[in-house]
């Protein structure tokens, strides 16, 4: 969201185990606030169900929303208010990760210069330790 919105510079965020299939966190959900002034929410829980399993990013405005899935097919849904759903779809490669491999294979080999600074990894590492920081366990704070 950092490319959309800026840095998030304010998260809060509550993290549980709560189907003890293993000892880490298996739901987490936040809350954020963009160096634009956007905010945001989420939520995510990596035990549910098939009938459960659900991946959406939402971004709503004033005018409409779009919507698509992070590790989906690469179908946009965009709404605006007063007209039809528009339906985009974008070529998404199997590996995820690829395209950033190749630009930090290439900055290493000094052919190019990758966007994704150690900078930036260490915000999204304090973001998701924020998130997870308040653990809840069986309606206690600890």
């Amino acid at each position: 969201m950092d490319v959309f919105f800026g840095a998030i510079e304010k998260v809060a965020g509550f993290a549980a185990n709560q189907r003890k299939a293993y000892e880490a966190e298996d739901i987490v959900v936040g809350s954020f606030v963009f160096t634009s002034g956007v905010l945001g929410t989420g939520n995510w829980c990596f035990t549910t169900n098939e009938a459960a399993n659900f991946d959406q990013t939402q971004i709503c405005g004033s005018r409409g929303k779009i919507s698509f899935e992070t590790f989906g097919k690469g179908e946009f849904i965009l709404e605006l208010e007063g007209e039809d759903l528009k339906h985009f779809s974008f070529g998404l490669s199997n590996r995820i990760q690829h395209p950033l491999i190749e630009t930090i294979v290439g900055d290493l080999l000094e052919k190019s210069t990758c966007k994704s600074l150690g900078s930036t990894a260490a915000r999204a590492n304090l973001v998701m330790d924020q998130l997870t920081k308040v653990r809840v366990d069986y309606g206690n704070f600890s």
